[in-house]
């Protein structure tokens, strides 16, 4: 066949079964390598090797299954699932597919990290059981790094950066319970990090034509020179060999403050992750949330936008007279009140000691609301990021919004309003006396 080369591709002895007839084309003869050294300035020859490959797919399929598990058959991956059958394929081609779709998982690729975290309850509902696998950790600019444990429950994800991707460099990180400090003139390099230290990441991405893929170590792609400083705060979990192992914690300066607290993305995440069981009897989850602390009044408070949509296996609707209906849709506003007054109750309990502090003996911050809005608001806001530059490949649902135009698009989007009905418990720090030292700050 003119769209292929002998000498540019691997030999392939065994195109089809010995024991089957032979083809009785010579365009059927044999299957085109399953990776064809096909001149894409030939066009003849391409429309050629696409009709050949179109007509024959099934037996393409096959045929790229078996080179994938002949090629890999040495992978701890494989071996576990599939064993010797890997390696020796006795059964051919059919017999092997048929035990690698029986027995090889299926899996979920998604990020699981971050802002991302909190659609993992509805990922595993809707996957059915299958694995959520983060593959690996990367930005618009650089691949950085890859999960080397695949099958690791989500809350354990740790990422192996490799040093062929770019220049790492990490800035000091001190977390003391009620906040954190970037140390700027503590810069490290990739092997000088600690285990259990958190720092922020800084790259030094190539320039000419390099980089982009983990799995391609002498990459041939680029995103062109950048020297930046990522803004994700991460934390040494390890080292496999000598290169380090990152546990991804949170955005930089993605935070909410009104007085002396400090609320993180992570922080937020937890208090609303723990209120959300609270939407049962609604009938209703939470699709999408932001926040912002407004400051317009005095005492300030967090504004929490909430988009909910029904629940994937909603209850019956109750039978009932048409006379009753005025009574049933007091009710239900009733009920609404309630719930999500009992939410904003629930995110306010789950925030740390310094926010429940200034909530309940300062009274420097008001109560919790939370908005809900109309379903697509979340669309809406992402609409105006893409419009003001951001990518939409990279884009990700902001935790914490400050921007007043991305406020009033979700303002304009409200469909009620509900404030938390109670102050959250706090109690100061207790000290044995005996080892007591005057107080310098956090709850005393």
């Amino acid at each position: 066949m003119t769209s292929t080369s002998s000498e540019n591709a691997p030999d392939h002895d065994h195109d089809h079964d010995a024991s089957s007839p032979a083809p009785a084309t010579a365009t059927a003869a044999a299957l085109p390598p399953m990776i064809p050294a096909c001149d894409p300035h030939d066009g003849p020859a391409c429309l050629e090797l696409i009709e050949v490959l179109t007509t024959r797919a099934a037996a393409v399929q096959r045929r790229v299954l078996a080179e994938v598990l002949a090629m890999n058959a040495g992978t701890d991956y494989l071996r576990r699932f599939l064993g010797d059958e890997v390696a020796a394929a006795a059964g051919g081609e059919d017999e092997l597919a048929a035990a690698f779709k029986e027995r090889v998982p299926v899996y979920i690729d998604v990020i699981v990290t971050g802002s991302m975290a909190q659609y993992i309850p509805l990922l595993e509902f809707y996957g059915g059981g299958l694995p959520l696998v983060s593959t690996m950790y990367a930005s618009s600019e650089s691949y950085f790094g890859i999960n080397l444990r695949p099958l690791d429950p989500p809350e354990e994800v740790v990422y192996t950066l490799l040093p062929n991707m770019c220049y790492y460099e990490f800035i000091k990180v001190e977390k003391d319970g009620v906040g954190e400090k970037v140390r700027d003139g503590e810069v490290v390099d990739l092997v000088g990090v600690e285990v259990g230290a958190y720092y922020e990441l800084v790259v030094t991405t190539f320039t000419g034509e390099r980089v982009c893929s983990p799995f391609d170590f002498f990459p041939t792609s680029c995103m062109g020179l950048y020297r930046y400083r990522v803004g994700d705060i991460l934390q040494v979990a390890g080292f496999h060999n000598a290169a380090p192992q990152f546990r991804f914690v949170h955005r930089r300066n993605v935070v909410l403050s009104v007085d002396t607290d400090k609320t993180s993305e992570d922080d937020l995440l937890r208090a609303v992750t723990a209120a959300k069981p609270l939407l049962d009897p609604l009938s209703c989850v939470l699709a999408e949330y932001t926040a912002y602390a407004d400051t317009s009044s005095i005492p300030g408070h967090y504004v929490l936008f909430w988009e909910l949509t029904p629940s994937p296996s909603p209850p019956p609707p109750p039978c009932h007279d048409d006379a009753d209906d005025a009574a049933d849709i007091g009710e239900d506003k009733d009920k609404v009140a309630h719930v999500m007054a009992a939410c904003c109750a629930a995110v306010e309990a789950g925030l740390d000691s310094v926010y429940r502090r200034c909530r309940s003996r300062d009274r420097s911050i008001g109560p919790l609301e939370i908005r809900a809005v109309a379903p697509g608001a979340f669309d809406a806001l992402m609409d105006m990021c893409v419009s003001h530059g951001s990518s939409v490949n990279q884009y990700k649902t902001p935790r914490c919004i400050k921007h007043p135009d991305a406020i009033a698009v979700l303002e304009q989007r409200v469909v009620g309003r509900f404030f938390s009905d109670a102050v959250p418990h706090w109690e100061p720090l207790k000290v044995d006396g005996a080892a007591a030292a005057p107080a310098t700050g956090g709850d005393q």
